[in-house]
């Protein structure tokens, strides 16, 4: 499922506009699962070990919970300046198990040959903003600024004879990165602009 939302609320000074504030939030969940008959592949590799099962079977379960929240201030429409600034929030939540389950060949349950599962968390802050100034003669200058700092949990957990008993991992991570923007238009009339651009990390 996938939810969508936004609000848009407009700030007066003195009775005249003078920005725009929006708050767009976003829900979404996902939810697979997959089962698969791997005997042909497990078996015969299973009764070198002296497993002599019937079947195995491969279950895999995999979950996403995404939250986004984005806070976007932007200045009303004007000949010479006009600005923008925001805050995007990105909370994220996953998770993939997987299990190899057997059968013997009198049709009851057999061992359990492997069990995994793989829980994650992303988060992410980030702020942005950008400058346009507005020359008479028809130049206009953007300048743009970016920072995003992320954080990510990731956590492995098996046990089964497939993976060579129980084992888990734990590991985290973090990274801040920087981008920037600069953009220079030059309108030859009113509906041609050429313009040049430098920029990292944008669109």
């Amino acid at each position: 499922s996938f939810d969508l939302g936004s609000l848009q609320f407009f700030v007066t000074f003195g009775g005249v506009l003078t920005a725009r504030i929006n708050s767009i939030s976003s829900s979404q969940k996902a939810r697979s699962e997959l089962n698969l008959d791997l005997s042909a592949g497990y078996l015969p590799l299973l009764q070198r070990l002296g497993l002599d099962l019937g079947s195995t079977l491969v279950g895999n379960v995999l979950a996403l919970d995404k939250r986004t929240q984005e806070f976007r201030l932007t200045s009303k429409a004007d000949k010479q300046l006009e600005w923008l600034a925001g805050l995007y929030i990105d909370d994220e939540k996953s998770s993939n198990q997987q299990a190899v389950a057997s059968s013997w060949p009198d049709g009851r349950p057999g061992p359990s040959l492997a069990t995994v599962a793989i829980p994650a968390e992303y988060r992410e802050l980030a702020a942005y903003g950008d400058l346009t100034w507005k020359f008479a003669n028809g130049l206009a200058l953007t300048g743009g600024r970016r920072v995003a700092r992320n954080k990510q949990h990731f956590v492995q957990q098996s046990d089964g004879l497939l993976v060579a008993g129980a084992q888990s991992i734990d590991a985290r991570s973090s990274d801040t990165s920087r981008t920037w923007l600069l953009t220079a238009r030059y309108a030859l009339d009113s509906r041609s602009d050429i313009y040049a651009r430098a920029a990292t990390g944008y669109r």
